[in-house]
């Protein structure tokens, strides 16, 4: 629903849909004021390891900056929007915040993967501190999901993607999940075989091989959190829709196993077993 609103703005009302941008980029500066709403003195690279004293008014300022750089990174995908962002050094202030507080490296680090699909390899490279910053990240965080952000950052600025690919572009050969059949937000590592979702909608990703026989057919996932999911198999009239949910299992044209919730869906619910 929310692409939706946000093209209709595009088309008709471009000038509420700045303000809401600049709105949500007032927002996201918040880790970077003190009490009193002044600007802090900019941390050096050096400091590592930040964490500030916790305090009720950081909490609130971080949870509203959080939320204002996921949305924020959603709406980069429009050109306007990207454009606006771009002159106001938006990848420099992320990064300022991940220097300001080590509670918003995972927030950054996926946000920076997201703007880094639509900015060219030069203009990445240009910004100040972006390749340190993602390579500690890579290096020195214990979360999963931001190494996997941060790989792709350094994937974004370098282009050292595993070798699935030849000098005359993708293996064909190699299963893996597709970036283009997938809904937007969906975020797939440049070998295709792994995809984070950190959004508060269900999305959706198919491999780029589909099964043309018959017979008994299998494959393995490792899930890597504990969330909800429904892996199976769709088929080319599996449409998915972020506006109601559907997905894999959602209708008569797939098939998913939920082992979080312990059912299997085939546009219906029947009832089944925790993951093993």
């Amino acid at each position: 629903m929310f692409p939706a609103i946000v093209n209709q703005l595009l088309e008709t009302h471009a000038d509420i849909l700045e303000l809401f941008v600049d709105a949500l980029f007032d927002l996201l500066m918040l880790p970077l004021v003190d009490d009193h709403l002044e600007l802090k003195p900019l941390r050096h690279l050096d400091d590592r390891a930040y964490s500030p004293v916790p305090t009720v008014f950081t909490s609130v300022k971080n949870s509203i900056a959080m939320a204002a750089m996921q949305l924020l990174a959603l709406l980069f995908r429009h050109e306007p929007v990207r454009s606006y962002l771009t002159t106001e050094k938006f990848l420099g202030t992320l990064l300022a915040c991940a220097n300001e507080d080590t509670v918003l490296i995972e927030p950054v680090m996926g946000a920076l993967a997201r703007c880094g699909l639509h900015l060219s390899r030069s203009m990445l490279r240009r910004t100040p501190r972006l390749v340190t910053t993602a390579w500690r990240a890579l290096v020195e965080s214990g979360s999963t999901l931001v190494q996997f952000d941060a790989a792709l950052v350094l994937d974004h600025i370098m282009n050292q993607s595993p070798d699935l690919f030849n000098e005359h572009g993708a293996n064909h050969d190699v299963v893996r999940l597709s970036d283009q059949d997938k809904t937007v937000s969906l975020m797939t590592c440049p070998a295709g075989i792994e995809a984070w979702n950190t959004t508060w909608a269900f999305e959706s990703v198919r491999a780029t091989h589909g099964v043309h026989t018959s017979g008994r057919l299998m494959f393995e996932v490792e899930l890597l959190s504990d969330g909800l999911f429904q892996i199976g198999w769709a088929s080319q009239q599996c449409h998915f829709n972020l506006t109601n949910g559907r997905g894999v299992g959602d209708d008569e044209h797939s098939y998913a196993y939920d082992g979080k919730r312990c059912k299997k869906w085939h546009g219906q619910v029947v009832h089944s077993e925790l993951w093993v």
